[in-house]
């Protein structure tokens, strides 16, 4: 969750193309692949922040936002 996932990458995992792999991905979670790996890292970051004391803009980092103002944002 941390690296950089790219679509053509995760398709090559499961042996499909990458529009093949997207569409039956989007078929069995009800999203995209990038909605659902942003959705994924904001769930994390929300819990870090509940759960440590950890600054606000330090999980922003860590969960690829290049400022916190975005992270809040995508809140």
């Amino acid at each position: 969750m941390d690296d950089e996932l790219s679509l053509p990458e995760l398709a090559g995992v499961a042996n499909f193309s990458a529009c093949h792999f997207h569409r039956v991905f989007r078929a069995l979670t009800g999203e995209g692949v990038a909605e659902h790996v942003r959705r994924l890292r904001l769930e994390r970051a929300a819990a870090r922040l509940r759960n440590t004391s950890t600054s606000i803009l330090e999980i922003a980092l860590e969960s690829g936002y290049q400022a916190h103002e975005s992270f809040t944002r995508a809140f």
